[in-house]
């Protein structure tokens, strides 16, 4: 191994450092929030209804939960507190009771009448009514907040770190009211430190991912609150998690604090399995990991809190799941516990929130290249003599927010109508934006407006027109939207605009476009749904946006995207049932199908199948993954856990001899050239003489 290793790190350094020009980013130390104490547990959201984002800290001392609300210019101010028993070890904030305030749970340890799941709801008015506990047992590590169930109701999933035979992972499911109807956890044994809810195999239902000293974990989700049983992904001690798509296959990755080794990342894929990918270091202790795009390039970064005093440690993703250390930009010395990244000032960019050993919560706000930056009326004035004015946009470059409020950028070919007012009279004019994006009006000429909003238009314009008018009194809008254009193409609804190219009136989602167009189509795969801006391409989920509402995945256009919107493949349109059933072929597929209505649709079993050994084929046709089936058992003795839920895509084959290892089976299938390409083939005559032939039957 050692005779390789100098050619590796000379590859490797040189993959590392492959990466491509980004725009900077600075970090500011926003304004002081408070705290004095030991501060584990951090929440963001909104407890006072105002729009502007909150924080929450948990304390182990002295305890309890501290409340900072935000005035949404930086500053923060002492909110009241809920009341909590013991040391707060984890926080959710999320809300519960469908009231438009958030709400807080929290995990506590302590006392006994202080451990346990607490739940505050907040009233708006700086005080906190207590809600059902799930439970008053149990010293629990993190929580969230997340339906698990698709009941359109918060659930709570916590990880246990009581002992090694009292922990698990637990899952409450809420009612909407701040109730908790039944405790639906995958696991009740392990010490878990973190769990994450997100939708790994791309399955639409959410899947848990949980990590202690048992490892970390992984269990499939069915949308109703059950689950499959847990994959191990790795071995060892491990604290942390987060999850993001850090290979840009779309489908999210994890990666978890490694106790005294740094930060293991490993990769998923859509058949549920995991490899190990690049570490971003292997030596340290981290308390936290935290990821988001920070430096705009697409692609998922990485922020970790040391344990050692190290400060926030920070890594650049290159698109590919390999890392690259920045220094500088956050504190190299201290000691830190819990990371939320969120847009706490409502620029459109994320910013940190941290919780230290003894410095209770700090804010780091992110800006742009040189802050952020805004054009004032004043900044109009001072340049009303200059031939030109540009301004940088806060949001793309379609629009920016002034106010919160999002406002069209002016361009090339967009047409402005200009009416001006003398006396009661009015007089109204168009002027086209020409290629070099100036306009010409009256007695100006050659005023550049491209990248202005209309009101920035107006106050440039009104300025220069008091060399020849006395108090000018002009009102800009825009007629006619031509300089910002998308494609969209793929399947929609018929009878809609359908393709082609759409022009962009301001801030625009995908969902917008894909409405204008007429909808979807009935065979549109909305899960994975392509957008390509500046070369890279990347998937949204438009099924969660509509069916579950993660309105991250209703991302906004800009200026020069592609939208794809794919049909679903034929073989994966409908489930397939083939073999020893009367009547074999393709069956619409149902979100409540399972194998026995699938057996009947086909007409039934004939007389010589083998019923304990129907095999289900799932997964990526070049990797299919196959279960069998004991089907007398669920016929004979009503044992239902045999009749499985099958997914769009499946292949039921009922065979006619018995399938002892379903491992060899599949091999053998696997084998077979073009196996699961073979639907242009009469595919039931296909598979019962391929597997006669492979089993001797």
């Amino acid at each position: 191994m050692r005779v390789s290793l100098g050619p590796t790190l000379i590859l490797l350094t040189l993959g590392m450092g492959c990466f491509p020009g980004r725009p900077e980013f600075s970090p500011v130390v926003g304004g002081p929030v408070g705290g004095v104490g030991h501060y584990l547990g951090l929440g963001v959201g909104d407890f006072d209804g105002d729009g502007n984002l909150d924080i929450a800290a948990g304390s182990t001392v002295p305890g309890g939960i501290s409340v900072w609300v935000s005035d949404g210019a930086g500053g923060w101010r002492r909110w009241g507190s809920p009341t909590a028993l013991g040391e707060v070890h984890g926080l959710a904030v999320g809300d519960i009771d469908h009231d438009g305030l958030d709400d807080i749970v929290a995990s506590t340890w302590g006392t006994m009448e202080g451990e346990g799941i607490w739940v505050w709801l907040s009233c708006g008015d700086r005080t906190w009514r207590a809600g059902e506990k799930p439970t008053d047992f149990g010293r629990y590590e993190d929580i969230t907040l997340a339906d698990v169930n698709l009941d359109g109701n918060l659930d709570i999933v916590a990880a246990n770190a009581t002992s090694e035979d009292e922990g698990g992972v637990q899952v409450w499911l809420g009612d909407g009211k701040g109730r908790w109807t039944t405790q639906a956890g995958p696991c009740y044994a392990g010490t878990f430190r973190d769990v994450l809810v997100t939708d790994f195999d791309g399955d639409g239902n959410p899947d848990i991912a949980a990590s202690g000293w048992v490892g970390v974990r992984v269990w499939s989700g069915d949308g109703k609150g059950g689950w499959t049983s847990g994959v191990l992904v790795g071995e060892g001690r491990y604290g942390r998690m987060t999850a993001a798509d850090f290979d840009g296959d779309g489908l999210p990755d994890i990666a978890v604090t490694n106790y005294l080794k740094g930060i293991r990342v490993w990769l998923g894929d859509r058949g549920g399995r995991w490899r190990e990918g690049r570490w971003p270091t292997k030596e340290g202790n981290f308390w936290d990991v935290a990821s988001q795009d920070l430096d705009g390039d697409g692609s998922p970064d990485l922020l970790a809190s040391s344990l050692e005093g190290e400060g926030i440690r920070f890594w650049l993703n290159d698109g590919g799941g390999g890392w690259k250390e920045v220094k500088g930009k956050f504190p190299s010395h201290g000691t830190y516990h819990s990371l939320v990244l969120s847009d706490l000032n409502e620029d459109g960019r994320m910013d940190l929130a941290v919780v230290s050993y003894e410095e209770g919560v700090k804010v780091w706000l992110i800006f742009g290249p040189g802050g952020r930056r805004t054009i004032s009326e004043d900044t109009v004035r001072a340049t009303a003599s200059r031939e030109s004015h540009k301004r940088k946009s806060e949001g793309n470059k379609v629009y920016t927010e002034v106010s919160g409020k999002p406002e069209y950028l002016v361009g090339p070919g967009d047409v402005l109508e200009i009416i001006s007012w003398e006396g009661a009279t009015e007089s109204i004019s168009t002027a086209r934006v020409r290629d070099d994006g100036t306009i010409s009006y009256g007695f100006l000429e050659d005023i550049e407006v491209e990248g202005l909003t209309t009101r920035l238009v107006d106050s440039l314009l009104t300025e220069r027109l008091k060399e020849f008018v006395q108090s000018p009194r002009i009102d800009v809008s825009v007629k006619e939207y031509h300089s910002k254009k998308v494609l969209l193409l793929g399947a929609t609804r018929m009878g809609g605009r359908g393709p082609g190219v759409y022009v962009l009136k301001g801030k625009t989602t995908v969902l917008d476009i894909l409405m204008e167009a007429g909808g979807p189509a009935s065979d549109a795969d909305l899960r994975n749904v392509r957008i390509t801006r500046k070369g890279r391409s990347f998937r949204v989920n438009l099924y969660d946006a509509i069916f579950k509402g993660d309105m991250s995945q209703n991302v906004v256009l800009d200026a020069g995207d592609k939208i794809v919107i794919p049909k679903v493949p034929e073989t994966r349109r409908g489930v397939y049932v083939f073999g020893e059933v009367k009547k074999p072929g393709l069956y619409s597929f149902s979100e409540d199908m399972d194998l026995l209505t699938a057996i009947s649709e086909a007409g039934g079993y004939t007389d010589e199948a083998v019923l304990k050994s129907v095999v289900v084929f799932r997964g990526d046709p070049s990797r299919p993954r196959a279960v069998t089936v004991n089907l007398d058992r669920l016929i004979r003795k009503g044992d239902l856990a045999q009749n499985v839920r099958l997914r769009r895509g499946d292949i039921v084959f009922v065979p006619r001899t018995f399938v002892g290892d379903v491992s060899k089976f599949l091999s053998k299938i696997r084998a077979v050239p073009d196996f699961f390409g073979a639907f242009i083939y009469p595919l039931d005559t296909y598979i019962r003489a391929r597997t006669l032939h492979l089993f001797g039957g």
